[in-house]
């Protein structure tokens, strides 16, 4: 991709950023009664409200979409958009070989956007044909389902294809040359292997659930952590802060949500380095991170307001108003 076609897009991009939410528009959005005018908030701030659009599900998911197309369009040929599919990938492979297993459909379950199409996803798990699958997808698939179908164990078919979408992102963290790029792929790794640790710390998981399941990261020591987590949560909890996770450590003492947080936060952290860049791909990535946030927030606070307590959702917000 040439520097003047990468100046073009990161031009398109920051006149983008102005319409982004802030804190005010977040309180706003509390306040709003009617979904018109829900949407027709929204509408200001570059979300598609379609003619087919009933709830705010259908403008969230039909905007992360375009999001996604636009971003993709900009980025050319760069490898590195790939950060806002690999995740969903792998979840429409989880979802295509459970319903294979249990002979059902798990269509209403795939996510978009998505790199490998769902039929792809499909004949590789019905006909056994992995080879179909991208990067380490083949591995994944074939390594899942021979779990499950030998011994019923979905939760540890379940784990195998998330350390598989950690290592698609530590394959990734090697390909580009972005320090920015790679440091938020180090972020999902670790924050992956931490949150595998808890779980199969509180169901007193042994060795070979960790060995299965664990990616390991420079930062985070595979032994390590296998080690801590056969001790029970607290010892996650003080060996990835030992580790010099202090803030994702004390996250996690108060509650997985909070942890979830920590990591948003991260996330936009690492984002702002973008704000420097102006003929590289990093301000598309930084914006496409910052929509994403935004849906969550959006979503948080529909929640709150459908469960009545709607004084409580700025404070499950992850907000970055730069």
């Amino acid at each position: 991709m040439s520097e003047k076609s990468l100046a073009f897009a990161v031009a398109k991009i920051r006149s983008f950023e102005n319409s982004l939410l802030l804190r005010s528009h977040y309180e706003q959005l509390l306040s709003l009664e009617n979904t018109s005018d829900v949407f027709d908030l929204l509408a200001a701030h570059r979300y598609e409200i379609g003619e087919n659009a009933k709830t705010l599900q259908d403008v969230l998911d039909f905007s992360r979409e375009n999001d996604y197309l636009l971003l993709k369009d900009l980025a050319g040929d760069r490898k590195e958009i790939k950060v806002f599919t690999i995740k969903n990938d792998y979840h429409n492979l989880k979802t295509a070989i459970k319903a294979y297993y249990g002979s059902v459909s798990g269509d209403d379950n795939m996510l978009s956007p998505a790199e490998v199409s769902i039929d792809t996803i499909k004949e590789a798990v019905s006909e056994k044909k992995y080879d179909l699958l991208p990067g380490f997808m083949a591995e994944a698939a074939a390594e899942a389902y021979d779990v499950l179908v030998t011994s019923g164990d979905g939760q540890t078919a379940d784990v195998i294809i998330d350390k598989y979408t950690l290592k698609e992102f530590e394959n990734l963290a090697l390909q580009t040359d972005s320090e920015m790029i790679k440091e938020y792929c180090l972020a999902t790794v670790t924050a992956g292997d931490i949150k595998t640790a808890v779980r199969g710390a509180k169901t007193g998981k042994g060795d070979d659930f960790f060995e299965k399941a664990l990616c390991g990261s420079a930062d985070l020591d595979k032994t390590g952590l296998t080690r801590a987590a056969r001790k029970g949560e607290e010892e996650v909890i003080s060996f990835i802060g030992s580790a010099g996770y202090t803030e994702a450590a004390a996250a996690l003492k108060n509650s997985v949500y909070e942890f979830e947080k920590w990591y948003d936060g991260r996330v936009l952290k690492i984002m702002q380095e973008a704000l420097f860049i102006n003929f590289d791909i990093e301000p598309l990535i930084a914006y496409g991170f910052k929509r994403e946030n935004e849906i969550k927030n959006i979503r948080i606070a529909a929640t709150c307001k459908s469960m009545g307590v709607a004084q409580t959702a700025m404070e499950r917000m992850c907000l970055s108003d730069v």
